[in-house]
């Protein structure tokens, strides 16, 4: 007898204000309601970002998330949404972030409604300013400024100063904070991206010394990891404690070649479907030091 584990999902929407309190708008789903979602989050400096389906919305409920972030409102509400998902006794978040886009569906009855929302968003994407240093900086210490000037955490992964790169006169005036970490990595050869309240700063092959390795058995993998140049692709049963530069190891039987190797995590993407047959974390990994070699 197998024994498969019960799914996890909840999803909560907080209004977009600065007095937010926890909203029951999605609490009217019935049992019949269906959410779907994928995630993306990645070290290559792009905005850790969800798209959402729900089907079994009622008009109101529909109109509202439609409607509150709207271009043409006077006040819009950017609201945010809270994805916590896995299985029962092995659950958390796999997304924190506000709806920047609504598109609602009134093809049928089943009203449904298809919502994108980003991280951070109002932080790293809706606020420009300039910025500047004079001569040459460590790439750590600017990136430890612009975190701290943004409230975010400052990891610094780099192993010691060997790794560390020094920058002349930096500068990017008007821009939003996602163009400058962007800027910085492609000018350092280095990963500096988000990860929930942190901005983190590792060396392209290297992990993040603090994060526990992952052990991922051959039981949690679905289907087979596929090799690349780089490391190998793979998926598994969902997982909301995977980490961006979080260290791994494999226990593959059908590709046992690859577990010879220590990899990186480069690359999360959690897809769910609450009446369907997806319910999985899909990973993109990187061999440790594979350009040190």
């Amino acid at each position: 007898m197998w024994d498969i584990p019960e799914r996890y999902c909840k999803l909560e929407l907080y209004a977009g204000r600065a007095t937010a309190k926890k909203t029951n708008i999605l609490s009217r789903l019935n049992k019949n309601a269906r959410i779907s979602f994928n995630t993306s989050e990645t070290v290559s400096g792009a905005v850790n970002e969800t798209v959402i389906e729900i089907s079994g919305l009622t008009r109101q409920t529909m109109g509202y998330l439609s409607t509150s972030y709207s271009q043409w409102q006077v006040n819009q509400i950017r609201n945010e949404v809270i994805i916590d998902a896995g299985f029962v006794g092995k659950h958390g978040v796999v997304f924190k972030g506000d709806i920047i886009e609504a598109t609602p569906n009134l093809d049928n009855a089943d009203f449904s409604i298809r919502l994108r929302a980003m991280s951070y968003y109002e932080t790293l994407i809706d606020n420009n300013f300039s910025f500047s240093v004079e001569g040459a900086q460590r790439v750590s210490d600017i990136v430890s400024e612009l975190a701290s000037e943004n409230n975010f955490e400052f990891v610094n992964a780099l192993n010691d100063d060997v790794d560390d790169v020094e920058i002349e006169n930096y500068s990017y005036m008007d821009t939003n904070l996602q163009n400058h970490l962007r800027y910085l990595a492609n000018m350092s050869n280095l990963d500096i991206y988000t990860t929930g309240n942190k901005i983190v700063l590792k060396r392209k092959d290297g992990h993040i010394e603090n994060y526990k390795t992952f052990t991922i058995r051959s039981t949690d993998i679905i289907g087979s990891p596929t090799p690349t140049p780089q490391g190998c692709n793979l998926s598994i049963n969902m997982n909301p404690s995977v980490k961006t530069g979080q260290r791994v190891v494999l226990q593959s039987k059908r590709f046992n070649i690859l577990n010879s190797d220590k990899y990186v995590i480069q690359t999360i993407s959690h897809t769910g479907d609450t009446k369907g047959a997806k319910w999985q974390t899909n990973l993109v990994l990187i061999r440790e030091d594979i350009y040190q070699k």
